[in-house]
């Protein structure tokens, strides 16, 4: 059987992407940079849900 939590939060424990994404509307990051920081943030959401083995039903 698989699992999955549907409303599981991407935003990061510290509100990462939000900050990241205000950093990109400000200029203050380039936009490689910005899609660098959203990625690695996303690869580690995927990181913990995969640990509790938990299935990624869809990826935005």
């Amino acid at each position: 059987m698989k699992y999955t939590i549907i409303g599981f939060p991407r935003i990061g424990e510290k509100r990462e992407l939000k900050k990241n994404t205000e950093l990109y509307w400000k200029q203050e990051i380039t936009k490689d940079e910005y899609i660098n920081r959203v990625n690695s943030q996303l690869k580690k959401q995927l990181e913990i849900e995969s640990s509790y083995n938990l299935y990624v039903l869809f990826r935005i």
